[in-house]
């Protein structure tokens, strides 16, 4: 990913796949964001090290959310791109369990394609048909942290984040 590259230039970088993105059966053993913030928490004290700067995207940033929300004294700053997890009546998020396979991406990406794309397909006979598994398994994952929307109760946990925080929507 361009961007974990870039800050790489600069920190030190852990950019872990959230569990379920590789393997569903990573999923077995969380049944909430709650044991998901647990996940991370141990995953950041294998690491060891002071209070981090945690940043997330979408997904990663209600994760991220939740983890500073469940852990305050950990997280010194925080980046929320493009976060889901909180309900807005004026601006509500698609349902992107009905977007169409063909145009997830416009729903996904400002851009209406991942930066991390093959560029050209006949490099990766198989692209279509890997990005469609991913896809499911993504939404699979997706779902179990995000469903019911709108309420997953995060809005009643923000106030215990004590980082500084920056959300880009």
């Amino acid at each position: 990913d361009p961007i974990i590259a870039k800050l790489a230039e600069r920190h030190a970088i852990v950019a872990p796949l959230s569990p379920g993105f590789s393997d569903l059966a990573e999923l077995d053993e969380i049944d909430s964001v709650h044991d998901l913030a647990l996940y991370y928490d141990d995953v950041f004290e294998a690491l060891g090290g002071d209070a981090i700067t945690l940043i997330g995207h979408s997904l990663g940033a209600m994760a991220a959310a939740e983890y500073a929300a469940h852990y305050p004294r950990r997280v010194r700053r925080l980046a929320l791109i493009s976060p889901i997890g909180l309900w807005r009546d004026v601006q509500p998020l698609p349902d992107i369990f009905q977007v169409p396979y063909a145009t997830i991406d416009t729903v996904l990406w400002k851009s209406g394609k991942a930066s991390s794309q093959v560029s050209d397909p006949a490099d990766d006979p198989n692209d279509e048909v890997e990005k469609q598994v991913a896809i499911a398994q993504a939404m699979t994952t997706f779902a179990k942290f995000i469903w019911p929307i709108p309420d997953r109760r995060l809005r009643r946990r923000l106030p215990r984040i004590s980082a500084e925080t920056l959300v880009m929507a």
